[in-house]
């Protein structure tokens, strides 16, 4: 039996950076407690996969719940809840290829209040989508899947034009929850 690695309470998700070299775990922020969450870094061996814990990122203002990586490993992005809880954000990160570490780039990008239960970046880094909408409705409810253009320099973001539909009611495991992007674009 292995020794688990501490990840905070309630790790939400996590992604490997392009290449392998690191995990990227996301704790979001226990309710009624601090107003950030964190997203912890481990190292991975390419020998034997072990998991070695590296750092831990205070997100101030959003309690992380999901995250995805550019495909050259450049930015990691982060969506989730606000801490206040009274909308949904996201917020993006340089990544240090070397150390794995990162660096806020930006502020937070504040969605609404809506649920982002998905992200994906497609497979050439030109744009990341996110899943948004209100899936545990006792109503129909609109659900939106918005692009955003990455700014190849910065990762700053630029919302292009979304794609709305209807949601079911009571949908919390409807499979448009989530999304995946053909790898070969």
């Amino acid at each position: 039996v292995r020794n688990p690695l501490a990840t905070g309470t309630n790790p939400t998700s996590m992604v490997t950076a392009p290449g392998g070299g690191f995990l990227y775990v996301a704790t979001p922020v226990d309710a009624g407690s601090a107003d950030s969450g964190d997203i912890s870094i481990y190292s991975l061996s390419a020998d034997t996969g072990a998991v070695t814990a590296v750092s831990t990122v205070s997100t101030p203002g959003l309690s992380p719940t999901r995250l995805a990586t550019s495909p050259d490993g450049a930015f990691l992005f982060a969506s989730g809840d606000t801490a206040s809880r009274t909308g949904s954000a996201l917020a993006v990160y340089a990544v240090d290829a070397t150390t794995g570490s990162l660096t806020p780039m930006g502020s937070l990008l504040s969605l609404g209040a809506v649920w982002i239960p998905s992200l994906a970046v497609r497979a050439d880094g030109k744009f990341l989508y996110v899943l948004a909408g209100n899936f545990s409705s006792d109503t129909p409810s609109p659900a939106t899947l918005t692009p955003y253009a990455i700014d190849p320099t910065s990762g700053a973001m630029t919302a292009g034009p979304a794609l709305t539909w209807m949601t079911s009611v009571n949908n919390t495991t409807s499979p448009g929850s989530t999304m995946a992007l053909d790898p070969l674009g």
